[in-house]
């Protein structure tokens, strides 16, 4: 039998009170099924779990060989029941839609047990994911998996990212388990003080503004963008259709306001906060200028309209604006707070200095 400190968690054999807090001890078996790594110090819990990047690759091979193997076996199915192959059957396309949905998911739980970091790494593994996935279906659809692809990458990294969130909650991190409930003593009750309310977060209005200034500026200059890295590729990197063109103008533009996201949600503990108002903004100045500045259809919002299928003349600019911004800008911006205060939270508090002990 050992002895363990419900409060600082450590072990301390045959003394009935914790030499460090005062708690009372209580008694535990030495192979308990029941207090899991409870007998384990700090150091030594944080020394055996695995870190971030084995997560993250583990987590991704997992989906990546889930998806695959799903691809194979049912192209084996397509082909032995009718000599073709499953891409060109009419039920091919949803059941390998399912199980790139399925695959992340299954990452997303993988990565996201006792996982501090459980909705940004569940969102690495779906982009991640999705780097073969986006090679294979090229080479195999051609150009006609584009408008998949491009609703596919909005959509895994959120399941994976919902994935990591719910893995967290059935596989907890040893942080996230709660003291166990011990009978109150006098003397702890009188110890125990209450907590200090914490500070709300402040919004960091000059992050917020310079975030919004890079969406904007990607969004409008997305097309001289593009013929810069044309230019400048040495033949390298060459589009052949029109809708490659505004393809590649949408991603610089999203790649812009998710950046702007980033920038204004790092080391900040109110990301989403922060993201939406980079969202709001960059959509009112996109919108004006859209309309009274440039009086044009922007090359992203052009490849937006072809997706959805809205014709790209200016009669219905305004409201084709209005629907580009709150579906792609609005949404990004959000994506981009919330990504960059969980992969760059604050590090330290401010403090102020204590001018009378100086």
């Amino acid at each position: 039998m050992r002895r363990i400190c419900p409060q600082c968690r450590m072990a301390f054999p045959n003394k009935a009170q914790c030499p460090t807090c005062g708690v009372p001890t209580i008694e535990v078996a030495a192979q308990t099924t029941v207090l899991p790594g409870l007998a384990l110090s700090a150091q030594e819990r944080s020394d055996r779990s695995p870190g971030i990047w084995e997560r993250l690759i583990s987590a991704t091979l997992v989906a990546t060989g889930v998806y695959f193997g799903a691809q194979l076996m049912l192209d084996a199915w397509a082909w032995g029941q009718a000599g073709v192959s499953v891409h060109r059957t009419p039920w091919g396309p949803p059941a390998m839609a399912v199980a790139l949905f399925l695959s992340a998911l299954l990452g997303g739980l993988s990565v996201g047990g006792g996982n501090l970091r459980s909705i940004a790494s569940g969102v690495l593994v779906g982009l991640a994911l999705m780097i073969p996935v986006t090679a294979c279906d090229l080479v195999r659809w051609g150009h006609s998996a584009i408008p998949q692809l491009v609703i596919a990458w909005l959509i895994v990294p959120t399941i994976a990212a919902l994935g990591g969130r719910h893995g967290r909650f059935l596989f907890p991190h040893w942080t996230d388990v709660n003291d166990i409930p011990v009978a109150p003593s006098r003397e702890r009750a009188r110890r125990r003080q209450p907590r200090e309310r914490s500070e709300p977060a402040k919004i960091a209005w000059a992050r917020i503004v310079g975030g919004a200034a890079l969406a904007v500026g990607c969004t409008v200059w997305a097309g001289r963008i593009r013929e810069y890295i044309l230019g400048t590729s040495g033949g390298l990197f060459t589009v052949d259709s029109r809708l490659q063109i505004h393809f590649v103008t949408w991603v610089i533009a999203s790649l812009g306001v998710l950046a702007g996201g980033i920038f204004a949600g790092a080391s900040t503990r109110a990301g989403l906060r922060h993201g939406l108002l980079v969202g709001v903004l960059s959509c009112a100045s996109i919108f004006v200028i859209s309309l009274f500045v440039l009086r044009e259809a922007l090359p992203a919002e052009r490849f937006f309209a072809t997706i959805v299928g809205l014709s790209e003349e200016d009669a219905d600019q305004p409201a084709r604006v209005a629907l580009f911004l709150l579906t792609n800008t609005l949404l990004l911006g959000i994506l981009g707070g919330l990504t960059g205060s969980m992969l760059l939270p604050p590090t330290t508090r401010r403090s102020r200095l204590d001018r009378a002990a100086i």
